[in-house]
């Protein structure tokens, strides 16, 4: 229960950081995140403060089925490039399907899987 509170207050971020006005009003855009431990895509697990060192970071909860996230995930992808320039650290989380299909899927939205 902890972690989806975490995970729920992590996405109002991530809204904001994406561009939806509603969650930019939101006190919690910008906060720190928690710290937590997932498996990657590819490797080990890792912590999320392994994975963003200290760099500013877009967390995004999702689901491959999400049509919300599909569109979010698209919208990342067009601008990752961009943002891996300002040092901005794309954290995409997802616990709840197969590495495999997770792989596939942003590989479909041409995503870096993680190293």
């Amino acid at each position: 229960m902890k972690s989806l509170y975490a995970g729920l207050l992590v996405i109002v971020f991530t809204l904001g950081a994406v561009g939806c006005s509603i969650a930019q009003e939101s006190p919690l855009v910008g906060k720190k995140a928690p710290d937590f431990t997932l498996d990657r895509v590819k490797g080990n697990s890792a912590s999320l403060k392994e994975v963003i060192s200290g760099e500013k970071a877009v967390l995004f909860f999702f689901a491959t089925w999400c049509p919300h996230c599909r569109t979010q995930i698209k919208q990342m992808a067009a601008k990752e490039a961009e943002l891996e320039k300002e040092g901005v650290v794309l954290v995409l989380v997802n616990i709840g399907e197969s590495k495999a299909k997770v792989g596939e899927f942003l590989a479909s939205y041409g995503m870096k899987a993680d190293a």
